[in-house]
């Protein structure tokens, strides 16, 4: 896939939730619940991808060879409302 599909694919993404989801727009919701409902409009345009919502985490091999998850970011709380704690609001990626 090159930039330009990309664009597009974005592009079209968006178009289809700000027609689709204004509602949430209009009611000032949370970001979270925003970035959730964007997040499937892209998996339609990006089927090949995994698309994941606040994704934290990394594969990496220990020094064994064996695949692990890792945090890449310290002091994360899942709990946070107040938007001190980063996280990647979307991922489109291929996990693993």
């Amino acid at each position: 896939m090159n930039i330009e599909e990309i664009k597009e694919n974005v592009e079209s993404s968006v178009k289809s939730f700000m027609k689709e989801d204004a509602f949430l727009l209009e009611n000032n919701l949370n970001e979270r619940t925003l970035t959730h409902r964007l997040a499937c409009h892209l998996e339609k345009r990006f089927s090949n991808y995994n698309v994941d919502c606040e994704y934290n985490r990394m594969w990496n091999k220990d020094k064994g060879g064996h695949i692990k998850k890792e945090i890449q970011a310290e002091n994360i709380q899942s709990d946070d409302d107040k938007g001190t704690t980063v996280f990647p609001d979307i991922v489109i990626h291929n996990r693993e």
